[in-house]
């Protein structure tokens, strides 16, 4: 996969290096102003978001995006033929695929590595045909996204 710098526009507000890949992804895949993300990341979990996040799920979920879980690697899914957008999920870290390119900072070497996807919840069902191509069926489309 293609790797394009991307900073989330977090140079407008900031000098440095942080640890901000969770306020870095959500800018870049919601297309929204960084410092809007940066603060409300921060009043969501009452503290900076600069030096990272133990806690994606909640700030992700309160932005309206679904997370799916994969088990293997990363690049069995055939993930540069996908029409949707999405933020990779690693143990460590996370970064936004806009367009089938890795939209970040730095270029994690380990994709296969991921642990899973975020996506907005209009594009879940698109993902599920992707992981799981001979196990989705039309008759599975997804109503109830808080079970998820």
């Amino acid at each position: 996969m293609e790797f394009n710098y991307n900073d989330g526009g977090r140079s407008k507000y900031f000098k440095g290096h942080a640890g901000d890949c969770v306020v870095r992804a959500l800018t870049i895949l919601l297309n929204e102003d960084y410092k809007a993300i940066y603060n409300f990341s921060h009043n969501r979990i009452g503290h900076t978001p600069r030096n990272g996040l133990e806690k994606v799920q909640d700030i992700y979920l309160a932005k309206g995006l679904v997370y799916e879980e994969i088990s293997g690697c990363a690049d069995d899914y055939y993930l540069d033929e996908v029409s949707f957008d999405f933020i990779v999920q690693y143990r460590d870290h996370v970064h936004a695929v806009i367009k089938n390119v890795i939209n970040d900072t730095h270029q994690k070497s380990d994709f296969y590595q991921a642990e899973g996807f975020w996506v907005k919840k209009a594009d879940y069902e698109e993902l599920l045909k992707v992981i799981y191509p001979n196990e989705y069926y039309e008759d599975d489309k997804v109503d109830d996204y808080s079970l998820i």
